[in-house]
């Protein structure tokens, strides 16, 4: 640790890189984050990155939620024309179950 702040200057001048460098790290990783399994592990992930980054516009994080998903999720949540996160997390959600009540019933139907 010494050689760090011996390289980066004085110990304050680290201290204000460090949260900024934490922010750009967070904003990497929810540009990279995608839905390849179960939705409830997308947004619990996603909800993690998002604890580092909370001065990010709720438009953004919305947006970013919804640019990860699943393509047969992301188009029903835009639709959807939703204005929260929090919306946009019962919206995939809802449109998850949906999803697999149709699967199960095509499925049911399939044997009858």
């Amino acid at each position: 640790m010494a050689e760090s702040v011996a390289m980066n200057g004085s110990p304050s001048n680290l201290v204000k890189t460090l949260p900024m460098n934490a922010e750009r790290h967070a904003y990497r990783l929810v540009a990279n984050l995608k839905q390849t399994g179960a939705l409830r592990d997308y947004i619990r992930a996603y909800q993690k990155i998002m604890l580092d980054v909370p001065m990010m516009p709720e438009k953004d994080k919305l947006n970013w939620f919804i640019i990860g998903l699943q393509s047969w999720a992301q188009a029903d949540v835009e639709r959807s024309n939703l204005e929260s996160l929090e919306q946009a997390y019962v919206a995939a959600d809802t449109q998850r179950r949906s999803y697999i009540d149709t699967f199960k019933s095509t499925k049911e139907s399939d044997h009858d």
